[in-house]
């Protein structure tokens, strides 16, 4: 009997009919659902699926009896693990590198806008102003600076592909110095996987003395129990240096960022998460000078859908040749 693909993440026609030319012996199906609740209901309408793509995970505590494999949209898997399909005996990866290239993009425009004071720019073009004393807004080049990335999975890889070729040098804070390969999803042509640009690897202990040696922060990892950036490491940057978070909200302490902003230490912000999220009206960061915030979509485009079905149809063929599934997160893989 034929099995079912099924994604409850919306994919175009184009992409659906990308991934069934390279499914064989699958009924690809598609039922949009963006709760959890919802991609129970269309679980439970094709109960004959075998593998599952989801942007949310399954709320139900048992495991459809055909189910093999979820493949996840979503790089994190934190809102699986609150779920009993975390337990569930079934293949689970993430998305893990399907939306680097976006976030990476995003993050390259938003250092460039701070760095070329584009916020300033624009108020004066709203304003129909053209100032005497233009070149004081010129800003300042990317290359020749230092960035230090922290965290290098496959965004801050991305991140640091497009950064090194605009000419800056690349430090790099992990948890493990020693460990500089990536085996996660990487598009063509994308990403560093062999961990060969950054010209120096350093513990993320080491942050302190990190900190004051780099033109712009990039933190692209998951959380910490408490802050990564506070008051202290916020003092410890130049002054003429910019932080990015493109990781989670809770890695930046809002409140000392506010504060070290608006006593002009830093030259200034830019934010795709926060804490909480959504960030609520009254947040002093919406008005902190020189902050740039975008609202958690940076790995948000047209071609999500593109490397969602890439990763796809490149782990199907890898579970019917026995090989691991990319950005495998249970350990059960076995087609």
């Amino acid at each position: 009997m034929t099995a079912t693909l099924l994604s409850t993440w919306r994919f175009t026609d184009d992409q659906l009919a990308a991934i069934a030319a390279r499914a064989p012996g699958y009924r690809v199906r598609q039922v949009t659902a963006g709760t959890g609740a919802e991609v129970d209901a269309a679980l439970a309408a094709h109960p004959d699926t075998e593998i599952l793509y989801t942007g949310a995970a399954p709320t139900s505590d048992t495991a459809p009896a055909a189910l093999r494999w979820i493949q996840l949209h979503s790089a994190g898997t934190d809102a699986v693990q609150a779920q009993p399909a975390w337990h569930w005996p079934v293949a689970l990866a993430s998305g893990s590198g399907i939306t680097s290239i976006a976030v990476a993009e995003l993050t390259l425009a938003g250092i460039l806008i701070l760095r070329r004071r584009m916020i300033e720019l624009i108020a004066l073009q709203q304003e129909r102003h053209w100032p005497a004393e233009r070149l004081a807004l010129a800003g300042g080049e990317l290359y020749g600076s230092t960035a230090l990335l922290v965290g290098y999975g496959s965004v801050g890889r991305a991140v640091g592909r497009l950064l090194h070729t605009a000419g800056i040098h690349l430090q790099v804070a992990v948890d493990d110095p020693q460990r500089r390969g990536y085996s996660g999803y990487t598009a063509p042509q994308s990403g560093d996987p062999d961990g060969l640009l950054p010209h120096r690897w350093h513990h993320t202990d080491d942050l302190p003395e990190l900190l004051p040696l780099a033109d712009m922060v990039v933190l692209c990892r998951p959380p910490r129990p408490r802050p990564l950036i506070g008051a202290a490491e916020l003092t410890a940057m130049r002054p003429d240096a910019l932080l990015v978070n493109i990781g989670r909200g809770t890695l930046v302490d809002s409140q000392a960022l506010v504060t070290a902003l608006t006593a002009g230490h830093l030259t200034g912000a830019y934010l795709d998460v926060a804490d909480p999220e959504p960030l609520p009206t009254d947040s002093a960061l919406w008005t902190a000078p020189r902050c740039l915030i975008t609202p958690h979509l940076a790995g948000t485009t047209r071609q999500a859908g593109h490397h969602g079905a890439d990763l796809l149809t490149t782990n199907l063929s890898r579970w019917h040749a026995g090989q691991p599934l990319l950005n495998l997160v249970n350990g059960r893989d076995t087609p």
